[in-house]
């Protein structure tokens, strides 16, 4: 009998029980999730659920979200929601954001941390990929999973977007302002020519 059998004959049996309709529903989204060789956003949000119980309802860090914990990593969480873990976390789990924030590994940081983090994950992801321009979403999937996402980097750089960011690294050349010259030129040659033919009327007229 395989797992999904298993399951499936699990909630056949606990569905005669209205008693048990939490049970069978979260029975049906494992089911759903098998053989689960990947995550998906039931079973990221899961994890990190029952990380947070077992840590006195405290959410995980940025550099607990790893493997070895049985998390998803902060790419793989990026990647299946295309939110950072901050917005994942404060979409998912609004109870339990300030544990998070109060517990963040890069809330002593300073700007230079920023700037030369993002400045290594660039320079590795250029030369693994061979790419000519790195996009945010391309450095995000690629970055090292235990440093911060591009919005954070943002935020602590004091930059709107990702292009300030890349200009203010070196990475781009700020864009010039377009400049426009415009001549005018006027040419009154029309105007002579009447004025030539008016006087040329009145000496045949005076003759």
């Amino acid at each position: 009998m395989t797992r999904k059998q298993a399951i499936s004959q699990a909630i056949d049996i606990l569905t005669k029980n209205q008693d048990n309709k939490e049970i069978v529903n979260k029975l049906e989204e494992i089911r759903n999730e098998l053989p689960m060789a990947s995550w998906t956003e039931l079973s990221i949000l899961d994890a990190i659920e029952t990380f947070a119980e077992e840590h006195n309802n405290v959410l995980p860090q940025l550099r607990e979200l790893r493997k070895e914990n049985n998390m998803p990593s902060t790419t793989v969480i990026y990647h299946t929601f295309n939110l950072s873990v901050h917005n994942v976390l404060k979409k998912y789990f609004p109870d339990m954001i300030s544990a998070y924030e109060d517990n963040s590994q890069y809330k002593h940081e300073k700007e230079e941390y920023y700037l030369n983090t993002f400045k290594e994950n660039y320079t590795r992801i250029y030369n693994e990929l061979k790419v000519k321009y790195i996009s945010e979403r391309l450095y995000n999937l690629h970055k090292d999973d235990n440093t911060p996402h591009t919005s954070t980097i943002l935020k602590q750089c004091n930059c709107k977007t990702y292009e300030e960011l890349l200009i203010l690294c070196g990475y781009k050349k700020p864009k010039k302002e377009l400049e426009v010259t415009m001549r005018v030129s006027y040419s009154d040659q029309e105007k002579r020519n009447e004025e030539l033919l008016k006087l040329l009327n009145d000496i045949k007229k005076s003759n």
